[in-house]
């Protein structure tokens, strides 16, 4: 995640927009999210 923010920086000349990192964290925090639930479950319902 911060690869993908550093490279928008350079891009930019700037900060990132606070949109971009708001999404950034809320995806992280989704696929966490995802990750956990999936790694109770038996591998075999992937």
């Amino acid at each position: 995640m911060n690869d993908v923010l550093t490279q928008f920086r350079r891009k930019s000349g700037s900060k990132p927009p606070l949109s971009l990192v708001l999404a950034a964290n809320v995806t992280t925090i989704v696929l966490w999210a995802l990750i956990c639930n999936l790694a109770e479950r038996p591998i075999w319902l992937w």
